[in-house]
């Protein structure tokens, strides 16, 4: 889930997983913000992976972000700029 927290029913996602109805999940946004109580089911939950709303700090994004700024900088240079708003 890399939506809305409230997307997920985050007690029975945790018990499809303990009860292996569904086989693994992956989460970066829950319903609260982080840190998730102690006592939430997803914390062990099995097959999980969670992070705290970074999912989408990775190396490879990073350099893509890099990529699309140097484009964008070109582009506007040659006075043909692009990700703009409206």
């Amino acid at each position: 889930n890399m939506a809305r927290g409230a997307v997920v029913d985050n007690r029975a996602l945790a018990e499809a997983l303990q009860n292996n109805r569904i086989a693994g999940a992956g989460l970066d946004v829950f319903d609260v913000e982080p840190p998730l109580p102690e006592n939430d089911p997803l914390l062990t939950a099995p097959n999980t992976i969670l992070t705290p709303h970074v999912g989408f700090a990775t190396a490879e994004s990073m350099d893509r972000r890099v990529e699309i700024v140097f484009r964008n900088i070109s582009a506007w240079l040659e006075g043909k700029p692009q990700n703009r708003m409206s």
